[in-house]
Order: C-alpha cells, then sequence, then structure tokens
C-alpha cells in the first residue's frame, strides 16, 4: 500500500511543479530600441497584415534581414536589389503563375523607388506592402469573374451527377496553363455518362475522356467514321478530331464541307464556331480567305452592346465571336468595322451582361442565362486571359 501511495504522489508532484512551471513563464517582449510597423494591403487597401517589429538601432541588417526574421519574407536576390514575392504567408494572387500583381512598396505612405535593402533604417518608419497591377478596369473584371465563378458557379456546371462540356474544356484549359485551379478529375470523378450515339455526344465524350485522361480509342475510331449530316456537326466533329490530335482524311473533309458553304440561317455566331473549329488549318487552301470572310460578317454587326444575332445584342454570340477571335491570336478589345475608324471592345461589351459571375443573354433580361450565354461566357473570358497572360499573345483555342 505505501508503494502505491508513494507512486500516486510522486506522479502528483509532477503535475503540480509542471503547473508552477507554466505559471512562471512570463512572455518575452521583443527585444530593441527601435521599431517598425509592418501591414500589407490587398488591391483595394483592405489591411491583410499588421505588426510592429522591433530591433536595435546598432543592427548591421538591412529592411529585408529585419523583416525577414521577424515575420519571414518571400523573395529572390538580383542586380537590382531583393524583389519580394510573399509577407507573412500573404501572396499578390496568381504568384508564380502571371506578373498580373505584385507587392509595391510604400515608405510612411510613399512609393519606394528603391529596393526594401536599400531604404535607410530608421524607427518609427511604417512599411507598406500594397498588392498592385498594371490591369485596367475590364481585364480587372475579367479576373474577378472568372475566380468567382470558379468559386461560386463551377461546382453547379461539373459535378458527380454532371459535367458542362463548355466548362470542362474552359477549365482544363486554366489548369494546362499552369493557373491554381481545381481539377475535373476532382470535382466529376472518373464516372461520367460516355456516348457515342451521336456525333454530338461524341464531341462531348471525347471533352470529357481528355479531361478525365481515359482512353480516347472508341470516340476517335466513332469519329472518323462518321458522316455530319449539317455544318454545326461538321463544326462539332472537326472541333473533337482536333481535340484527339487526329490527322485522318475525315479532317480534310470536314474542312472542304465547311468552306464551301454556310447553314441556311448565317449569322455572326456561326462564324464565330466555325473560326475557332477552323483556325488550327490556316495553312490548308482556302481555309485562310474563309476565316477572313467569316471575320467580315462578325464585323458586320459589332455594336457597342456586342454582336448582334437573332435580332439583338446577346452575351452568347459575344462570347461566341470572342472564342473566334482568340482562337487566331487576335485580340477582342480592339475590334473595327471594315471602313470605319470607330473601335469596339468585345471584352467590355460582354460586361455589360454580367450579374454575379453569371451572364444574361441580352441586356434587358431579368434571370440569367445558366444554359447557354453563362458556360460560354466564362470559356471566352478563360481564353482571353490565357491569351493576355501570355507572352507573344499567341492564338489560344479551347480544343488544343
Amino acid at each position: 500500500m505505501k508503494k502505491v501511495w508513494f507512486t500516486v504522489l510522486f506522479f502528483l508532484s509532477l503535475i503540480l511543479f509542471a503547473g508552477c512551471q507554466t505559471e512562471d513563464v512570463v512572455p518575452t517582449e521583443p527585444e530593441g530600441d527601435f521599431s517598425v510597423t509592418v501591414e500589407v494591403l490587398s488591391l483595394e487597401g483592405e489591411k491583410l497584415f499588421d505588426q510592429v517589429i522591433r530591433f536595435f538601432s546598432d543592427t548591421e541588417q538591412n529592411f529585408v534581414e529585419i523583416l525577414d526574421d521577424a515575420i519571414d519574407l518571400d523573395y529572390t536576390n538580383s542586380q537590382y536589389g531583393a524583389f519580394i514575392t510573399g509577407v507573412a504567408g500573404i501572396y499578390p494572387p496568381e504568384n508564380g503563375v502571371t506578373w498580373n500583381y505584385w507587392f509595391s512598396i510604400l515608405i510612411d505612405g510613399e512609393l519606394s523607388w528603391t529596393g526594401l535593402d536599400t531604404v535607410e533604417v530608421e524607427d518609427g518608419k511604417t512599411i507598406t506592402f500594397q498588392i498592385s497591377t498594371m490591369l485596367d478596369e475590364t481585364d480587372l473584371w475579367v479576373d474577378q469573374v472568372i475566380y468567382s465563378f470558379l468559386e461560386t458557379r463551377l461546382a453547379s456546371y461539373i459535378n458527380q451527377d454532371q459535367m458542362h462540356f463548355t466548362v470542362v474544356l474552359a477549365l482544363n484549359k486554366l489548369k494546362s496553363a499552369g493557373y491554381d485551379v481545381p481539377s475535373v478529375s476532382s470535382l466529376a470523378g472518373t464516372s461520367p455518362t460516355l456516348l457515342r450515339d451521336s456525333i454530338s455526344n461524341a464531341y462531348k465524350t471525347a471533352v470529357f475522356e481528355v479531361a478525365l485522361g481515359l482512353n480516347t480509342d472508341a470516340t476517335l475510331s466513332y469519329l472518323e467514321t462518321a458522316s455530319a449530316s449539317n455544318h454545326y456537326e461538321a463544326i462539332s466533329q472537326l472541333s473533337a478530331l482536333t481535340l484527339l490530335n487526329s490527322t485522318h482524311a475525315k479532317v480534310d473533309q470536314l474542312i472542304a464541307m465547311l468552306i464551301s458553304s454556310t447553314p441556311e440561317y448565317m449569322d455572326a455566331d456561326y462564324a464565330g464556331m466555325v473560326i475557332a473549329a477552323l483556325s488550327h488549318y490556316s495553312e490548308v487552301d482556302g481555309v485562310q480567305a474563309w476565316i477572313n470572310t467569316m471575320i467580315l460578317e462578325i464585323e458586320e454587326v459589332l455594336t457597342f452592346e456586342g454582336i448582334t444575332s437573332w435580332g439583338s445584342a446577346n452575351a452568347a454570340s459575344t462570347a461566341q465571336a470572342i472564342l473566334g477571335l482568340v482562337s487566331l491570336g487576335l485580340t477582342p478589345r480592339e475590334v473595327t468595322q471594315t471602313g470605319l475608324e470607330v473601335e469596339f471592345d468585345l471584352i467590355a461589351a460582354l460586361q455589360i451582361y454580367e450579374t454575379l459571375s453569371g451572364f444574361k443573354y441580352t441586356s434587358s433580361d431579368s434571370n440569367l442565362d445558366l444554359a447557354f450565354s453563362t458556360p460560354q461566357g466564362f470559356a471566352a473570358l478563360v481564353v482571353y486571359k490565357i491569351y493576355r497572360d501570355t507572352w507573344g499573345n499567341p492564338k489560344v483555342d479551347l480544343h488544343r
């Protein structure tokens, strides 16, 4: 019994001793006779981080070293000084993917034109890291809508029950370009419905198979033997074969069909579709001339509210024209009508239809068009963004 009580008392003494030690520990204040305030501001000026850093006045460190010790900076050294990309775990948007956003450094509210490592170390300074950009309001809107769509609407277009082929193409394009976005497989799983009973369904199946990394042999075989009964089927078939990197004779047959005639009802919407489908084959005889003809079709119906089709300017047709122009490496922000000096900005026009990261069909509509205008609008902004953000502004098409 004595041994038992001795053991209990021994462990109780350890607990009490540990408790006493905890009470005796007093957090130490940062040492130093100098201090600076460090803050990080968002693009809109919202304060994301704020901390007072203390250090000794006789330090031989520069501000980069002082702050790095206190709050952790992510930076690289160059001949121009330290280039700071991260502050206390906060990074500008798209860090490591684009240079659209960066930190401007302000000292006591004034923009610093030298690196932080060359700023004189003094007491009482306020060092501000302000997320900055050279993008104009329209391009900022493009990024805001894309990221808001990904956050609030993407899950309704790609999920365990369904996948929207246009949104799948756009998301996969962003992922392939290196943007930090969800993968299609993480949203959809690996068991979509794959149909090959029509060209339209085979096209969608090809989109899903490529996005999910599935075997495409059966779909390719179907598409290389199917016969399109109209221009719209031919566009879907050619786009799918482009996506699957086919060099089959069927590709030449479809090109010949598309550059020899137009649908009974010809409009700018169709012009945008056929331009995108033919954009990878401009070296084929007759294709570039036909593309030029289709561009004229688009130019004829330009308005400051976008592309007119079926009697009114609308988001779906405007988005389709953007998809076509960007597939050629042409900017949709500087489109002019033949013989006129007036310039039209199709991206700014598309902005008219946007509400809560969705798009209405016409500007006067009360409700969003979630079936057509919204996925097409999202895809149009995605290809434009990749075109805009990539050095040299290359051709960007959803299918390759």
